[in-house]
């Protein structure tokens, strides 16, 4: 499936790129090949493009043509052509394999080879350099072997050549891939070195893949086992090891040892000249003697521990400083032996464990899923009318002050301007006339001179009507004892009320009022929204508008996050207690923890474990609930951990998005790793089953800079360089990614020796030369990029021009 997947990306890829033009020597690329004025220099130029176009779509870089592996092409595919064999020369000594072929034409062996046969006659005419180019890749990427070769990564220069059979029907294809290790350097420059390299191989084998790869794969962190080594003041170089028991399970055999390859810096510093380095032998440096799997265990000067006095580590001497050389001027590599091949020559590297560290937890995650339908919730300007009614004692003008509160604070209310206030003052019908009528005035002035007070400004009174309440009597007559006010005209009545005052004050009391009537438009200018959208929220919750309420919290949401709204956004919410509010009490835990920028405490958890308790089962709150329980709670439980597990696998069930869900995922596992890590090492069980979760999860086009970034951290934690490469390769050529994601790949690109020869390194380089140019000189000056490093041409020049 993983190859029907990479071919279906081949033809999308071809397809979308579509067919680009090449013109050499007269011959067009759309032309009929003839094999017998075959444009080698056309085939290799639309080759280039193919291949490399198709990396670049899969965002892998790619290939530098480079002269010497396309000699060694042309030898090959001359050689198959004239046997009619697509394949290696095993009978020809010197010639069997791809390393012997690559030193016969100059090259140090490094490097690899694939190789095809193609019919170039279809329906008995000459394909183009086009479709022949096309054909070529496809079958290139249709093999699994090929295809691993070609994505590896591990090779940046190529050479590529065509030959043709007798009959000229078919073509034999022969594509090499190095590095700069691939290509011998300085020669002739060895003499001015203080001390030659070791050119004895000591009964030593060069690199075995079947042997070597079935070993390191069992200890994907052998590369920081370089780290070990140290030169003592009595120039010794020591190995030390923290873990004797898995240092054993590499080293075994009688077969199977260390040694030490010292670098002279010389080698590589020289600005004016190119490196002294032949990467034709298993060492570049000065090799120490060998030391045996029984020397090593023998000579383990490791102290006891405990009560026992077990020896868990190793400290042996592998060697000594030779005296002509000075500690200062050179480095250390250490070369691990298995079954006597040279499995791995590792140079000194370096993680900076706080430049990923800095990546955010995943946090709690708030309800705005509303129902599909509901349209979206904007701010905006309306009027609207409000009533009031204040009442008067007999005979006076002053008010209830507790029926004043809600004129004067609909007044105070900065989202709105007043456009309009109308008032009607009343009085009971006894008494004089004139005397109501000036104490309906007084009471109509009262409560505007109020207004005006507490207000600020001036009230635009629009109407001030004053009247008896003549109807409010006959309306409470009716069915009364005094049911014959109702025959009786106005001022027959008036006489009557005041004659039996009294009597009738139980009706009175409710006449003597004043009716308010402001009409209001809302402002919602500037800061004024913030107020005018809180008093929205709220009116919604009141009135029970839960969907209403959702939308507009989702629109607070946004203000606090752009940062345009304060804190008494949230604050100002009432939202009460009950199952129908929980949705809506979570968003607003989550609001003041992003406000106030409160790292999840126990404080937070609590009340998320209320609405747990109180309200059953809400989405939201058990996403939020499991991640405090992965944040609080006993991992080293099993038992926990297990709840834990199926918590989450449930969650994949919910609506919650998947990649969501992926994250409190993985950081259940990151926190499991962590525990384990801390206090039984690596090897633990745990550790493995999490490191399985995370890789199934991972999905490299949908996660962000930002997760590859922090999940490369926990594969570089459990030192699985290449697993953490593979998550910052994607991301290195993207401009927006913060500079933390640049600097972490260049120190993973330490420890993964052949990625320091490519391109993206390179550039790497230059982005943090940009940032901080002395930082960029430091890496070299500090030693923490090793001064092999400079194998990388481009690499070495960019340090001599920018930091010598």
């Amino acid at each position: 499936m993983k190859y029907l997947l990479l071919l279906f990306s081949f033809v999308v890829i071809f397809n979308l790129s579509g067919q680009e033009h090449f013109t050499v020597g007269g011959d067009s690329s759309d032309a009929p090949i003839n094999p017998g004025q075959f444009n080698q220099e056309l085939f290799q130029k639309v080759f280039f493009h193919k291949i490399n176009s198709y990396l670049n779509n899969l965002r892998l870089e790619g290939f530098e043509p480079h002269s010497l592996l396309e000699t060694a092409a042309k030898e090959h595919a001359i050689m198959m052509a004239e046997t009619d064999n697509a394949g290696l020369e095993k009978d020809i000594r010197g010639y069997r394999t791809i390393r012997e072929r690559l030193i016969s034409v100059g090259g140090t062996g490094i490097g690899s080879e694939v190789v095809l046969r193609v019919n170039v006659i279809v329906s008995n005419e000459y394909i183009s350099y086009e479709e022949f180019a096309n054909d070529c890749l496809f079958r290139l990427m249709s093999s699994a072997g090929y295809s691993q070769e070609l994505l590896s990564q591990k090779y940046f220069f190529a050479g590529i050549n065509a030959q043709f059979d007798e009959g000229g029907r078919r073509a034999y294809v022969s594509f090499y891939m190095g590095n700069y290790a691939s290509f011998k350097q300085g020669e002739h420059l060895i003499l001015e070195l203080a001390m030659p390299p070791t050119t004895k191989e000591y009964g030593l084998r060069t690199y075995d893949e079947d042997i070597c790869e079935r070993v390191l794969r069992r200890i994907p962190n052998y590369i920081d086992w370089q780290q070990g080594l140290s030169i003592s003041e009595y120039g010794e170089i020591i190995f030390k090891h923290d873990d004797l028991r898995g240092f054993n399970r590499i080293i075994t055999d009688r077969r199977d040892g260390l040694a030490v390859d010292i670098i002279q810096k010389s080698q590589f510093s020289d600005c004016r000249t190119q490196n002294i380095v032949d990467y034709s032998n298993f060492n570049i440096g000065v090799m120490t003697k060998r030391l045996w799997a029984n020397q090593i265990y023998k000579n383990n000067i490791a102290a006891g521990e405990g009560a026992r006095d077990r020896i868990s580590s190793l400290n042996v001497v592998l060697g000594h400083l030779p005296e002509i050389l000075r500690k200062e001027d050179i480095e250390l590599n250490l070369i691990i032996i298995k079954d006597r091949y040279v499995c791995a020559n590792i140079p000194p590297s370096y993680i900076d464990n706080n430049i990923y560290n800095y990546v955010k937890q995943t946090t709690l995650l708030p309800d705005t899923i509303v129902p599909h339908g509901v349209p979206k919730y904007l701010p905006a300007i309306s009027s609207s009318e409000f009533n009031f009614k204040v009442h008067f004692e007999k005979g006076k003008y002053d008010y209830d002050k507790n029926e004043i509160k809600p004129v004067l604070a609909t007044l105070n209310e900065p989202t709105l301007n007043l456009n309009s206030v109308f008032i009607t003052a009343y009085s009971s019908l006894e008494g004089a006339e004139k005397d109501n009528e000036v104490l309906q005035r007084r009471r109509a002035e009262s409560i505007t001179g109020a207004m005006e007070k507490e207000s600020g400004k001036k009230i635009p009174v629009d109407t001030i009507i004053t009247a008896s309440n003549w109807e409010a009597l006959r309306d409470d007559v009716k069915g009364t004892n005094y049911e014959n006010i109702l025959d009786m005209t106005y001022e027959e009545a008036a006489i009557f009320a005041t004659e039996n005052a009294e009597e009738l004050e139980r009706f009175f009391k409710n006449h003597r009022y004043v009716d308010i009537k402001i009409i209001v438009t809302y402002n919602i200018e500037g800061k004024k929204e913030q107020e005018f959208v809180i008093n929205e929220f709220n009116n919604a919750v009141q009135t029970k508008n839960l969907n209403l309420a959702l939308l507009i919290q989702k629109y607070i949401f946004k203000k606090i996050v752009s940062g345009e709204y304060t804190s008494h956004a949230v604050s100002d919410m009432r939202i009460p207690q009950g199952e129908d509010y929980v949705g809506l009490n979570m968003n607003k835990i989550w609001l003041t923890q992003f406000k106030f920028m409160d790292p999840l405490n126990e404080n937070y958890c609590e009340q998320i474990r209320e609405l747990k308790r109180l309200y059953g089962f809400n989405q939201y709150v058990e996403y939020n609930d499991i991640l405090c329980e992965i944040n609080f709670s006993d991992l080293s439980d099993e038992e926990t951990v297990n709840t834990l597990q199926r918590r989450i696998d449930r969650m994949y069930n919910t609506r919650i998005n998947e990649k969501t869900v992926d994250a409190l995922n993985i950081e259940l596992q990151y926190k499991i790793m962590d525990i384990y890590i801390d206090l039984l090492g690596f090897e633990h069980p745990r550790i493995d089953n999490s490191l399985r979760k995370i890789k199934d999860i991972i999905s490299f086009d949908d996660i962000s800079w930002q997760n590859s970034l922090k999940l490369a951290g926990i594969f570089i934690n459990n030192g699985n360089y290449l697993y953490a490469i593979k998550l910052l390769e994607p991301w290195i050529t993207q401009e927006d990614v913060a500079i933390d994601l640049v600097r972490t790949y260049i120190a993973v690109c330490s420890k993964i020796q052949y990625k320091v020869h490519s391109n993206n390194f390179y550039n790497a380089l230059i982005r943090l030369k940009n940032h901080n140019k002395t930082e960029f000189c430091n890496l070299f000056n500090d030693d923490k990029l090793s001064i092999q490093t400079f194998i990388n041409d481009k690499v070495k020049q960019l340090y001599c021009k920018e930091c010598r």
